[in-house]
């Protein structure tokens, strides 16, 4: 699709190794605290200088969807 794509995750270093190497890695990997929606909308809104606003968010796990939503 083209789009930059940053993940926010409690794992950085298991995301980021699993992404070495790939052509179409993500433009970065950092740490956020994902079971707490304050912590997750504080990140996005902390990174947006770094790496511009958001343009989507997108959760892989059930348990995160309240967080990401929240965030936006």
């Amino acid at each position: 699709m083209g789009i930059p794509v940053v993940i926010l995750t409690d794992d950085p270093v298991a995301h980021a190794a699993a992404y070495a190497g790939i052509a179409h890695a993500p433009l970065a990997v950092e740490q956020t605290e994902v079971h707490d929606a304050g912590a997750v909308a504080a990140r996005v809104l902390a990174l947006e200088p770094r790496y511009g606003q958001a343009r989507g968010l997108l959760s892989n796990s059930d348990h995160l969807q309240t967080q990401t939503a929240m965030a936006v």
